[in-house]
């Protein structure tokens, strides 16, 4: 599994779970716990970079996680990468 989809799955279970906001320190968590995987905050960061996006309206595919005014983030469920 590639990074962004390890952050795309890791962001939806957070917000899922009632867990929101969440930070990029919580994405790396769940990556750790979860999917057993050691990456680095640095490659989360990038993931989030790329699939972020500046507005809720603006949701293309693969752009799936919106940075809240008051901090951390959310997960946009209009967007999936097609994987279950």
């Amino acid at each position: 599994m590639d990074n962004l989809l390890l952050v795309e799955k890791s962001a939806r279970a957070l917000d899922e779970a009632g867990r929101i906001p969440f930070s990029e320190e919580d994405i790396l968590r769940y990556i750790k716990e979860k999917f057993k995987k050691d990456i680095s905050i640095e490659k989360v960061k990038d993931a989030v970079e790329i699939l972020s996006v500046s507005s809720k309206r603006e949701s293309p595919v693969r752009k799936c996680i919106y940075k809240e005014k008051e901090g951390g983030y959310s997960y946009l469920h209009a967007c999936s990468f097609g994987v279950s």
